[in-house]
């Protein structure tokens, strides 16, 4: 039991040097920077990046266009999750896309900028059929779709993960008291899901708030912030103490995240007991949750494989 203990005791101490060597040292040093001007603690590098009008307009466009992507996630993966774990459609179904959602989810992130060029681009596989691409994917369009696909997965994770602890009596208990559907699934599903979805919301919008793949690819005219970091700390003229003033503003999001998590957790549901209960089948129901979710998951694996063919094709010549 004593070297149990010892051994607890060491690997908690082994974790905590970790985490003060790779994330709250660079953090002290990442603001001390931002805080130094010709060796002298000045706000200056802060007042130089909120006078750039052009910064400030990408943080906003970075802010505009996470949020929508956010939403746009956060619904498609609930919609996977729900058919998965509370409709009775067919098993392989739920095989299917709880698969193919997961696929993608280690591929780097400006991979996916790629796929949409190969997919939607002017020399892309549409636009070879139809003539001409049917929308522009470079600029707010691309990001949007890059942030959605790149994010699904990883959204759609935390809201299986939680679909798990509902009880699925309280949806019998429900309906032998009259509710309407509606009803039944507000009190059912959706208050109980409210704080994991939030969660998952926020995950999104801070995933594609702060990623440089994607944009680095499709971001063209439109100017996010995550671009504007990459050239103050790695272009012609590196920028560091600006850079920094940069970074310690992208992380403004996070600590809102946080801070909005922590308020909406006192409404966390908790059930003391969950229990295997087979819900009863609803074919329109479950036909149109099972249907929306494979579009979801082909669509998704349609955009990816044009790269893996495009990658074929140039090894095959």
């Amino acid at each position: 039991m004593v070297h149990k203990n010892l051994g607890q005791k060491l690997l908690f101490t082994l974790f905590i040097l970790f985490f003060i060597a790779f994330l709250i040292l660079p953090i002290v040093v990442l603001i001390s920077r931002a805080f130094i001007f010709e060796q002298n603690i000045s706000l200056q590098h802060i007042q130089t990046i909120l006078s750039d009008s052009e910064i400030i307009q990408a943080m906003f466009n970075s802010i505009k266009v996470s949020l929508l992507a956010a939403i746009i996630t956060t619904i498609l993966a609930f919609t996977i999750a729900y058919t998965i774990h509370i409709t009775m459609v067919n098993k392989w179904v739920k095989s299917f896309c709880n698969t193919l959602i997961l696929i993608p989810m280690l591929i780097p992130t400006i991979t996916y900028g790629f796929v949409l060029i190969y997919t939607f681009g002017n020399e892309g596989i549409l636009a070879r059929v139809f003539g001409e691409a049917p929308f522009t994917i470079y600029g707010r369009n691309g990001l949007l779709m890059g942030y959605v696909i790149y994010t699904l997965p990883i959204v759609f994770v935390v809201i299986s993960n939680a679909f798990n602890y509902i009880d699925k009596r309280f949806c019998y208990i429900s309906e032998l008291m009259g509710d309407k559907p509606f009803r039944t699934f507000y009190h059912t599903i959706a208050r109980p899901m409210f704080v994991p979805v939030m969660g998952a919301f926020v995950l999104s919008f801070i995933l594609s708030f702060t990623d440089f793949g994607i944009p680095a690819s499709l971001s063209a005219d439109y100017q996010v912030i995550a671009l504007s970091l990459y050239q103050a700390m790695l272009g012609s003229l590196p920028k560091f103490g600006e850079g920094a003033a940069i970074a310690i503003i992208m992380l403004i999001p996070a600590l809102l995240g946080f801070i909005l998590l922590t308020v909406i957790e006192r409404f966390n549901v908790e059930h003391s007991s969950q229990k295997y209960v087979e819900l009863k089948k609803r074919k329109f129901h479950d036909y149109a949750f099972g249907s929306v979710s494979i579009c979801i998951d082909v669509y998704r694996i349609i955009v990816l494989s044009h790269v893996y063919y495009s990658v074929y094709k140039r090894i095959s010549l």
